[in-house]
């Protein structure tokens, strides 16, 4: 009874620092470390007793998870992908949540995976509609009747040498973890897929190399020409999912980075907005003192309030525009509190 209780308060918890991250991160962009730090000090004595009651595997079962979710989540930060106070708030969600939400099996070595995938899930579906919908209003209604095509040759050229060059990557990749880690590759075939893709996505950058990008398409074909024809291993299906997953993966990245900016003006800027690459070149020269100098456009580059004070300064001065270029941000909080909640749902 008293397992219970606890196990529904961990809940209420959990939920309450997603809430609160939600509203921090949308109304000011961040996450604030304090935060969950209360939320954490009030629920890990509360897991501990929970745990305490448990069997050896309940406990060895949740530190194995508590780590996996641990090494994703700094992972994904390394990629950019979002930010620290993002990555914190899913270590506190995976150290706080019941082992038994998840359905467990002792070959997943990561069950928290589900309600990680339901997050990214809710993100893919938001960033795929908002693009889609900006792209049909620049395609369709910015533009003259006569002047739209209903496919944009130059989108498709650009896409296929990525298409093939992740094509090759990923049957691979999926090849030899099905040939040389076929149990794990069975019982954690999300996982598997996750990491082929971001995989893709951090190679995609060597595309533009014409070296690299013939070898790795020579090689690749090569080899996997090669086990095909050797092995009785196609995975013709899932060779096929992993296909559809990096067509979808390659159009939404080169679709959402044509949306991937806009204009504002000076007095719109706020503190953790990140500025365009360009915006920031742009003040090379100026003899304005504190200006921003990243350019790399990642979360390391949000600007602060004195950065911004500095760049109303140099808007003022004869060098100044009256509009810059930031990088539209994605809130993550709110994803992964509905991920979180869709998770506990189905699962």
């Amino acid at each position: 009874m008293i397992n219970n209780y606890i196990y529904g308060i961990l809940i209420a918890i959990i939920l309450g620092a997603g809430c609160m991250a939600t509203y921090t991160d949308i109304k000011e962009g961040k996450i604030y470390n304090k935060h969950l730090l209360i939320f954490f000090l009030m629920a890990i004595v509360l897991q501990v007793i929970y745990l305490s009651s448990k069997n050896q595997d309940v406990v060895k079962g949740y530190l194995i998870n508590l780590a996996a979710s641990i090494i994703f989540s700094l992972s994904i930060y390394c990629f950019k992908i979002w930010a620290a106070g993002d990555a914190k708030l899913l270590i506190l969600i995976m150290s706080l949540m019941p082992l038994e939400v998840y359905k467990i099996n002792n070959m997943n070595v990561f069950p928290g995976f589900s309600i990680i995938m339901y997050i990214f899930l809710c993100g893919f579906i938001y960033v795929a509609l908002e693009s889609m919908f900006l792209y049909v209003k620049d395609k369709f209604i910015k533009r003259e009747i006569s002047s739209m095509y209903c496919i944009d040759i130059k989108l498709l050229k650009n896409l296929a040498p990525k298409l093939i060059f992740a094509w090759v990557i990923s049957i691979n990749v999926n090849f030899v973890l099905s040939k040389y880690f076929k149990v794990f590759y069975f019982y954690n075939l999300s996982l598997c897929m996750l990491f082929n893709a971001l995989l893709i996505v951090y190679l995609a950058r060597y595309i533009g190399n014409k070296i690299i990008f013939s070898f790795v398409l020579v090689l690749g074909g090569s080899i996997y020409i090669y086990n095909f024809i050797n092995s009785s291993i196609t995975n013709v299906n899932v060779n096929l999912k992993v296909m559809a997953l990096v067509i979808i993966l390659i159009f939404l990245r080169t679709l959402c980075g044509k949306y991937n900016y806009k204009k504002i003006t000076i007095e719109n800027l706020k503190t953790g907005m990140i500025l365009s690459a360009g915006t920031v070149l742009s003040f090379n020269g100026s003899r304005v003192k504190g200006l921003p100098v990243d350019a790399s456009e990642s979360m390391n580059s949000r600007i602060n309030e004195e950065q911004i004070n500095s760049i109303r300064r140099w808007h003022k001065s004869s060098r100044g525009f009256d509009e810059v270029v930031i990088v539209r941000q994605i809130h993550f909080a709110p994803f992964i509190l509905l991920g979180t909640i869709i998770g506990l749902i189905i699962n």
